[in-house]
Formats: C-alpha cells, sequence, structure tokens
C-alpha cells in the first residue's frame, strides 16, 4: 500500500458487479495504514462516474467541483459508501487526493451498521 492514510482518495483493484474481473477505480480509503498494514486489507469504498444510481448512502461529487479537485476527480463522480469493500493492501495504488466528505461517510457507516453517534 502507498502512504495513504484513512480519507485519501486511492486508485485500487476493486471486484466487478458480477465479481468475475477487476477494474482500476478510485476508492476512498477507511482504514489507517498501521491497521490495513497489520492485517494486509484495506476497507475502502468505490467511487463510480455511474451518477444515476442514486441512493441516500451515496455522496454525489460534480466535476470541476472544489470537491472533485481536491479529491483528483475529473467528472461527475459518486461515492457509493453502501458498498464497502476489502482488498489487499498490495492493490492500493497511488494516492489522488483527499475526501472531504468523511463526516458524511462517517454518518453513513454508523447508520447502515446500526452504531449511535459519539
Amino acid at each position: 500500500m502507498t502512504n495513504a492514510r484513512r480519507g485519501d482518495v486511492v486508485w485500487v483493484g476493486f471486484p466487478t458487479r458480477d465479481v468475475r474481473g477487476w477494474k482500476r477505480r478510485p476508492a476512498v480509503l477507511l482504514t489507517e495504514p498501521e491497521v490495513a498494514s497489520r492485517l494486509g486489507n484495506a476497507l475502502l469504498v468505490p467511487i463510480s462516474s455511474r451518477t444515476d444510481l442514486d441512493a441516500p448512502t451515496r455522496i454525489l461529487v460534480k466535476g470541476g467541483s472544489p470537491e472533485a479537485r481536491e479529491m483528483g476527480l475529473v467528472e461527475d463522480s459518486r461515492i457509493f459508501i453502501d458498498e464497502v469493500g476489502g482488498v489487499p493492501t498490495a492493490w492500493v495504488a497511488e494516492r489522488l487526493g483527499r475526501c472531504p466528505f468523511m463526516r458524511e461517510i462517517d454518518q453513513v457507516l454508523r447508520d447502515l451498521l446500526c452504531f449511535p453517534e459519539g
């Protein structure tokens, strides 16, 4: 894994929806580096250009916005918080930027996992 830390946007090999192949895509890293290196795996949420797939568990990032630039994204994208996935740390490639939506991501994760705020 690169020197990425929790909240960074990174390139990663992610399984396709049918789990028959892999696709290189941006993702938000959820795991702290010391935990990921100890476990050998990293938890991430994928970012997709499929902006038509709206849900309360997904955040729209408009291409060209300050947030998109901070994340290293060029086109309209959506963060799929409801599709948390784990991959070997070796599949995590270079850092693109930093995600300014971590508070929102953490809240959605708490709601999905039924954890109280705090």
